[in-house]
């Protein structure tokens, strides 16, 4: 069984009755009279006792068919019994009935992955990539058979700021099932002993194959495959009886680009240009994951210094001297004429020591990053504003932009002029951040990007420069 539960599930909305479905019929009497118990469906599935949480379940979802909640805890409680075509019934049902929760939608795509739904999961992320933590959006994408994508927005969130030992240990996982044995090992190595690292890389090995996607979700969950007959006929859902309750928010689009090819991109983008900061692979032998440690200290995942091929360079702020004055003509005594000496004055617009000033007026941006998640893109704001006390929340703006059809949010400071632009970069990337200094109106041509890794083609992306200034 793979050691990864990373997932969470179990926090489940409690409900309960205190009758077995089994030994009654829907119309019994004492059935319509007996009110669930948020803690009875829990308190069974905790004690391992999974048949007796379905049927308190059950039992709810008889009485009261139309509750969404109560076709959610259904849902899990099939999730934790190994049934994951009955889970897919119920959390469908649950979310036709308007329960559009992230857990509700994350439960959803793992029960859709377990029947071998691949498509439907996917569409499923799709919905709820804005609700769904990304520490599990992304595992579930590689699980949907998404790993590039999966493992993508993961070391996103990382760069971004997220040091939890299970976004690390997400990452890895989702690597091995990219097939990226490489940096799945580079993760792995740095929190499992030595002696480990090769038995997590070849259990990992074996939970990649194509044919064990059902005993990966189960491993995932901590569960044990059960045989599945589906949901009882009574418990289907009328969808008839009254008009449907959808959740009324739109999808958000996909916070993670596709990365199938492994080449750069340059394309037309609707926003301001910026740059999306790669995962850079390390080279190493096969699969493996990882538990826990500083993102700053994964090479795989650092914030790369090629960045600074994109920089707007700024001459330096040039220095001013003091010009001495002629010293004054000899002359008779009685004529002597004191000169005041003259102190040459420095233009405080470009004096270095002021270079880090900002106005609204200021035509340089400082671009901190483009993210692929507007979770990502907060988190890093965030974390800068941490670091940066100078600075207030409104000076860092979070803007969305189109490339290709895939969405990045870029997260910038506005109001430099050139030579602070530059210094304030070169400050960042000297604490180990990275940044682009550019003008805030681009000029017509984004310098050209370097072939790039499977794993790096974002930064291309987002680079490159707005369609609306590259000639229609």
């Amino acid at each position: 069984m793979i050691a990864r539960r990373s997932f969470s599930l179990n926090a489940a909305v409690p409900l309960s009755l205190t009758l077995a479905l089994a030994a009654a019929t829907l119309a019994q009497p004492a059935m319509a009279r007996a009110k669930p118990k948020p803690q009875a469906v829990e308190a069974a599935l905790a004690k391992g006792d999974g048949e007796r949480g379905v049927s308190l379940a059950e039992a709810s979802v008889a009485q009261s068919p139309r509750e969404a909640a109560l076709r959610a805890t259904l849902g899990r409680a099939y999730l934790k019994n190994g049934r994951f075509q009955s889970a897919t019934t119920a959390l469908s049902d649950a979310v036709t009935l308007g329960d559009t929760s992230g857990r509700t939608l994350l439960a959803l795509a793992l029960a859709q992955i377990g029947s071998g739904q691949n498509d439907a999961a996917l569409a499923t992320l799709e919905n709820g990539n804005n609700v769904i933590p990304v520490a599990d959006l992304g595992l579930a994408l590689a699980l949907a058979g998404e790993g590039d994508k999966g493992s993508l927005l993961l070391a996103d969130a990382l760069r971004a700021g997220d040091k939890s030992e299970k976004l690390r240990a997400n990452l890895g996982y989702a690597y091995a099932l990219a097939g990226r044995w490489a940096e799945s090992r580079t993760i792995v190595v740095m929190d499992l002993p030595a002696d480990k690292v090769d038995a997590r890389m070849t259990e990992w090995a074996q939970a990649a194959r194509p044919e064990a996607s059902r005993q990966r979700v189960a491993s995932l969950l901590g569960v044990n495959l059960a045989p599945d007959a589906g949901q009882p006929m009574q418990l289907a859902l009328n969808k008839s009886e009254s008009p449907v309750q959808m959740a009324s928010a739109e999808p958000a689009p996909m916070a993670a680009p596709m990365v199938a090819a492994a080449a750069p991109v340059e394309a037309p983008v609707k926003a301001e240009p910026a740059n999306a900061e790669p995962t850079a692979p390390v080279a190493a032998s096969p699969v493996a994951a990882s538990e826990s440690a500083p993102a700053a200290e994964l090479p795989a995942l650092a914030q790369t210094p090629a960045l600074a091929q994109n920089e707007v360079i700024a001459p330096p702020a040039p220095v001013f001297h003091a010009i001495a004055m002629p010293a004054p003509m000899a002359r008779p005594a009685t004529m002597a004429v004191r000169t005041p000496r003259v102190k040459a004055k420095a233009a405080p617009a470009l004096n270095i020591a002021s270079a880090e000033a900002r106005s609204p007026s200021g035509t340089h941006v400082v671009q901190l990053g483009a993210f692929l998640s507007e979770q990502n893109a907060l988190r890093a704001k965030k974390a800068f504003l941490s670091r940066e006390k100078s600075f207030a929340a409104a000076d860092v703006e979070v803007t969305k932009a189109t490339v290709e059809d895939r969405q990045f949010w870029r997260v910038s400071v506005r109001g430099f002029n050139a030579n602070a632009a530059t210094n304030k970069c070169a400050s960042i990337r000297k604490s180990g951040g990275a940044c682009f200094a550019h003008a805030s109106n681009l000029p017509q041509a984004t310098p050209a990007q370097p072939a790039q890794s499977k794993g790096s083609q974002g930064r291309a992306l987002a680079m490159a420069t707005p369609r609306t200034q590259r000639g229609r």
